[in-house]
């Protein structure tokens, strides 16, 4: 069915939030530039993309261009490497432990 309407399928390998805050963005970048401009909303999506592409994210410190070349590889690793927030506290599971045990449905 994709193909015959000519679009791409793009499955992301990060999580949904990644996804979501990009369309965010996206949506802000547009409303921007239809506040002054009475053009349809898909005449905006190539210059919304150009500046999102063009601008220097907080994460990486440097643009989506910039970053997708290959000699900034390690760099935008290590920057989104020391952004991560990995404070999830999981309790010890041990044998014989019942706390977790599977609820069943009816």
């Amino acid at each position: 069915m994709f193909d015959d309407e000519g679009i791409q399928h793009i499955v992301t390998q990060t999580h949904a939030n990644v996804a979501e805050r990009f369309i965010k963005t996206m949506k802000n970048i547009m409303h921007e530039r239809l506040r002054f401009n009475k053009a349809g909303w898909t005449s905006m999506l190539t210059p919304a993309l150009n500046k999102y592409n063009s601008t220097k994210h907080s994460s990486t410190k440097m643009s989506t261009k910039q970053a997708h070349k290959d000699e900034n590889n390690s760099t935008v690793r290590v920057s989104l490497t020391l952004r991560e927030n990995n404070r999830r506290k999981y309790p010890t599971i041990r044998e014989g432990d019942n706390r977790f045990k599977e609820v069943s449905r009816v």
